[in-house]
């Protein structure tokens, strides 16, 4: 048993050494050993973990170490937030450095977002949404670690174009942590996949993170469980606990998703039979920026079935744009699905590429106006959920579309995707068909 005499100076010699395990909970100290195991044989590490694990106390005082470890280097620590970074911060940096010896005790600078150690070491904080990070490009770091990265808007930006260069000129090691997104994101589609698959993963619940049985009760009332009546308040609390508590991925919020009746059971082939050539055919425009996407979708309303059916789609990048390529890349795709068979419209909403369209490539469309967004997609809404749409399996980017489209966070235009669905242009286009 050591004396409080011998515990402070094994503290102290912690701090001397940079090696600060003593300071994590039992569950971060889970966190800790699984990042000395993935460092092993990568310099990178994504864990998912619900609430109440600790993880950016975590995170920073990684970057502590590594300031410590390391005289004269930089580290950066990127939180979800766009202003106001100090004061996410500063409750966590209080807690990680209350034992640090005067001698070793970084100074925050808060005009630059900046602890600078008396070893020349230096911790950067920044922000990332709306691109606040953009001050950091062209660094050197020898440790990144991006907090919550389900919630960063542009996560793919951020460690592909201004973490992962500055880490590679630092020989720096990246650590990316986060709970669950409740939409399409690249924290889980691209991170946690990629590290899953090259084993620098690490999974966990809350059941996990060392809590006692009347404790994890108590937070799964907090999340709307009813224990008397042994069920939830809503499937909305339901999905909550999942997401936040339980650290499910792939499951999505119905709030924040355009199209929350979209289901993989309406993707099938329809055979083409004798009355086939009697449905009046239509091809769909949404004309992208140099940002987006430009996207035709071709396809007929199945009277038959009470059905609007899409065979197939053309997507075109906005850099790549040109309406020669565009409008022979239609001419084929109508040919091949139609023969000669002429379809009875063709929408878009931009009347300048209409004009150009008509006049110069014999393509002619008529325009459609989204000013009235959301009763187009109300109208989509209930077509899907009488289940009179159907998407050929060949139309992916549409597919895919359905499936995760979400709202911009105020629910006003449709977002943009870090996962190549452009501004869900494959949405617009079918909302004008519709």
């Amino acid at each position: 048993m050591l004396t409080p005499n011998q515990i402070a100076q094994v503290k102290v010699l912690a701090w001397q050494t940079g090696r600060l395990k003593y300071l994590q909970r039992p569950s971060q100290r889970l966190l800790y050993e699984a990042r000395e195991a993935a460092y092993k044989s990568s310099r990178k590490y994504v864990f998912c973990c619900g609430r109440g694990w600790g993880k950016s106390f975590y995170l920073f005082s990684g970057c502590v170490e590594t300031a410590l470890q390391h005289p004269g280097s930089d580290s950066v620590f990127v939180a979800p937030v766009q202003r106001k970074v100090a004061e996410y911060l500063e409750p966590i940096a209080r807690d990680v450095l209350k034992d640090c010896p005067d001698e070793l005790r970084p100074k925050f600078y808060t005009a630059d977002l900046i602890y600078k150690f008396p070893n020349g070491s230096r911790i950067i904080v920044c922000g990332s949404n709306q691109k606040a990070f953009d001050n950091i490009r062209g660094g050197t770091f020898k440790k990144a670690a991006v907090d919550e990265g389900a919630y960063h808007d542009y996560l793919i930006e951020l460690i592909e174009r201004v973490l992962l260069p500055a880490l590679n000129k630092g020989n720096g090691y990246l650590e990316l942590g986060s709970t669950p997104p409740d939409v399409e994101h690249p924290f889980d589609q691209r991170y946690c996949t990629e590290a899953e698959i090259e084993g620098y993963y690490f999974h966990a619940t809350i059941y996990d993170a060392g809590y006692p049985e009347d404790q994890i009760s108590e937070f799964k009332r907090e999340a709307g469980w009813l224990e008397k009546e042994h069920r939830w308040k809503s499937p909305a609390h339901e999905l909550t606990w999942r997401i936040e508590y339980m650290a499910e991925r792939g499951l999505r919020n119905p709030e924040k998703t355009i199209i929350p009746g979209w289901d993989d059971k309406y993707v099938r082939d329809v055979p083409k039979d004798a009355y086939y050539p009697f449905f009046h055919k239509a091809v769909s425009l949404d004309v992208g920026t140099k940002h987006d996407l430009t996207v035709a979708l071709f396809g007929y309303y199945h009277y038959l079935n009470a059905q609007l059916v899409i065979e197939d789609e053309y997507k075109l990048p906005g850099p790549e744009f040109t309406t020669l390529k565009l409008s022979a890349a239609i001419k084929v795709k109508e040919r091949n699905l139609w023969g000669s068979q002429q379809p009875v419209v063709r929408v878009s909403d931009i009347s300048d590429i209409q004009a150009d369209l008509n006049t110069t490539h014999a393509l002619p469309f008529i325009s459609v106006s989204k000013t009235e967004l959301h009763a187009m997609v109300n109208r989509l809404n209930m077509l899907v959920d009488v289940g009179r749409l159907v998407v050929h399996p060949r139309c992916k980017l549409l597919i895919q579309t359905l499936k995760n489209g979400i709202w911009d966070k105020n629910r006003q235009e449709f977002a943009h995707s870090e996962i190549g669905l452009g501004h869900m242009d494959a949405l617009a286009s079918l909302i004008y068909l519709h």
